[in-house]
């Protein structure tokens, strides 16, 4: 028996995934730089999320470079790791060029 292989995920959906990551980390970093004074002892779950989380992003970046293989790396990186618009709306560099 082999397995199916799971139908790509499109760039819009990794950008939008990247975006809500991002989101919910820099939420995750302000609940802890409020919290830590009065419930340091509390935040583990918080940390643990944020490790989650950046667990995923890798994954998801895997997963994106192999349905995504002509992608340019620096665009890819910053679909998960840059800012939160996640590199420009066409998914090109600098030049234009997709190519890696």
């Amino acid at each position: 028996m082999s397995m199916k292989s799971q139908k790509p995920i499109s760039m819009e959906t990794h950008r939008e995934m990247g975006r809500r990551i991002k989101k919910a980390e820099h939420a995750i970093h302000d609940v802890l730089d409020y919290s830590r004074n009065y419930y340091a002892g509390e935040t583990d779950k918080l940390l643990r999320a944020l490790k989650n989380l950046g667990l995923l992003k890798s994954r998801l970046e895997d997963v994106m470079f192999s349905d995504h293989p002509h992608l340019a790396s620096s665009i890819g990186f910053a679909v998960y790791y840059g800012d939160l618009e996640g590199g420009d709306d066409d998914g090109n560099n600098a030049s234009g060029d997709s190519r890696c």
